[in-house]
Order: C-alpha cells, then structure tokens, then sequence
C-alpha cells in the first residue's frame, strides 16, 4: 500500500455538525488501521479533547492538538510541544482588549478565560456530553491576565479571539500577521488562533512522520478550513471535504463528502480500499 499514514482534522472534517463521529467513519478507519495504516488525528482542539475522539475511533490512535502545539503518538509518547511564551501571549492579549475582542487561552486541558462565551461555551457543552471525567476539560476563571500568563507560561499552547464582527477580525488576523514570532491561522471567519511562530499542523505532521521513519509522500491528510492548509499542503495526498472552504479545495488533490454525509470513510474507500 502507498499511503501509511492518514491525517484527521476533527472538526468539520471527522466529527459531524452535531460533533460525532459516524459509525461508517469509525469502520473504515478500523480498516485501514488493520492494515497497518498509521492513523492522527489533527485538531485545533485541547489535547484532552482531542483525545477523547481519538479514544472512540480506537486503541492506538496519534494526537496532534492545538494546531500543531502537541504531538502524542499512539502509545501516549510526547513527541513534540510548543509553547505560546509569556511576551507572545501578552502582545496577542493587548491587541485584541484594545479592539474589545474576546480572547481564550489554551493548556493541554484547561481553557483560561474571564466569562463563559463562544469557546468557553463550546468546552462546556462538549464537558455535557463527555460522560468520562478523565476527558473533561477545566476553565481557570481570569481576573489578571499578567499573573496567568507569567505563571502558565510553560503550559498555554494557543490563544484565540473572537468576534461577531468578521471585518474586525479579518483586520487584527492581519496586524497579528505581521508579528515575526507567531503563527495566526483561523478555523472560521469569527476567529483567529495564534502559536508561537513555527506551529502548524503541517509541520507537526512532518515530525510525526519523522517519528515512524515514513516520507511526506506516504500521508494523506483530510481537512475543511484555514488551520488545514499547512497539513494539505505537506501531505503527499490531500483531501478536502465537500463542506470545506473554497480555499482548502483549491490546495485539495481530491474532494470527498461533506462531514455529515460520512466523507472521511468516502475518501478512505476510494483512496485506501
């Protein structure tokens, strides 16, 4: 078989809009992982988030989480880990409390954040429908942001902001771009993700594969927004879902289903089977 290793995104990608994965997902990936095919899934979410999917796609699966900031393979070997620093986390703070946009800044496991709203309310519905505690995530409710910054500085991973005013956005992606120190992706138009210069899901992907000695040209990579362009642009076979953005089909080789109409196991039959 040519390809030995496939690459998730999570959401939008291998999760449902109603955040599952689809059983027919689920069988095809345990098809090509019993013919030894290498499977990762690759997501902007929280370690610990991402490892609860990964747990229910199976035994042995890797983890890339936080856009490239965490790397665990399959026998929960930390790889790779990146932090956002405390001078990366306080000029993306400042930036966007001057422009009145509500940030988020991410761990392995918790959310650090002043009040429940957008992705604070996405973690806490997520915690609803995790029965397992030891995949729930924990929120550090801020009062001074200088203090968790400085005293997480070697645990917070990302930071995102957010903002109904997609024309805002749009302008502080661009001012946070010219910063040389970090890296600015974004998974809709309301958002923007910010890591320490280097981080992306393409080069996690990369180290990965170094791990277990396998070429770029032996990945496929499925994704649907922005964050995915660096993970479809490395891989040897690159996938975008029906759903995804005009931008990830253009980097695409191929275009699967939509999420909701099982896209992944599409793929893996036309690719793999």
């Amino acid at each position: 078989m040519k390809y030995k290793m496939i690459c998730l995104d999570m959401d939008g990608t291998l999760l449902t809009t109603d955040k599952r994965i689809s059983e027919k997902n689920k069988e095809y990936l345990r098809k090509i992982k019993d013919k030894g095919v290498i499977v990762a899934v690759c997501t902007g979410r929280l370690l610990i988030s991402a490892k609860y999917f990964a747990n229910l796609i199976g035994e042995k699966v890797d983890v890339i989480a936080s856009n490239g900031a965490m790397v665990i393979d399959k026998d929960e070997k930390e790889i790779y880990e990146s932090h956002l620093g405390y001078e990366n986390g306080k000029y993306a703070l400042e930036i966007m409390k001057k422009n009145n946009i509500y940030p988020h800044f991410y761990s392995r496991d918790t959310v650090y954040t002043e009040k429940m709203a957008y992705s604070s309310i996405f973690y806490q519905k997520y915690n609803e429908s995790t029965e397992d505690e030891r995949f729930k995530v924990k929120f550090n409710m801020v009062k001074n942001w200088d203090e968790i910054l400085k005293v997480n500085e070697n645990e917070i991973m990302k930071t995102v902001g957010m903002s109904e005013d997609v024309d805002l956005i749009r302008k502080i992606r661009s001012q946070l771009s010219e910063n040389p120190n970090i890296e600015v992706v974004y998974s809709h138009k309301k958002n923007f993700e910010v890591m320490k210069k280097g981080v992306s899901k393409g080069n996690s992907i990369g180290i990965l594969a170094a791990h277990y000695g396998i070429s770029r040209d032996e990945i496929v990579a499925f994704g649907d927004s922005n964050n995915d362009v660096s993970m479809l642009e490395y891989a040897g076979l690159s996938v975008a879902m029906g759903n995804g953005t005009e931008e990830i089909k253009e980097n695409a080789d191929f275009i699967t289903l939509s999420n909701d109409e099982n896209g992944v196991a599409h793929g893996i039959e036309k690719i793999f089977l």
